[in-house]
């Protein structure tokens, strides 16, 4: 797997093991457009636009853990990853993923 995050990834296995994906210095990223869609007590509610992706190599047969937003911008792209649900320690900071999300 090729970590295209800015930071290192620690994955939780299914049997509790942990592996940890180091930043490979690439990163993958996708400009978000807003648009104010409602105005609800005062507070400005937007829709949130992926534009352009960016440091995304073409399909590859390696795994490439990628932001959820870049993996959401790209639905149809089988070969990206992104962090599963946080672990977190007991005073709340993050400390792993459950596995990872998929566009399988």
């Amino acid at each position: 797997m090729k970590n295209l995050t800015p930071h290192k990834i620690t994955i939780r296995h299914e049997y509790g093991s942990e592996e940890i994906i180091q930043p490979s210095g690439d990163v993958a990223r996708v400009s978000i457009e807003s648009t104010v869609v409602s105005v609800i007590a005062g507070i400005v509610i937007r829709r949130a636009v992926p534009g352009e992706i960016t440091g995304l190599p073409t399909q590859s047969d390696e795994p490439l853990i990628v932001s959820a937003h870049v993996r959401l911008a790209a639905p149809d792209r089988t070969d990206l990853f992104s962090p599963g649900e946080l672990i977190r320690d007991a005073d709340g900071n993050p400390i792993a993923c459950d596995g990872l999300f998929g566009n399988l």
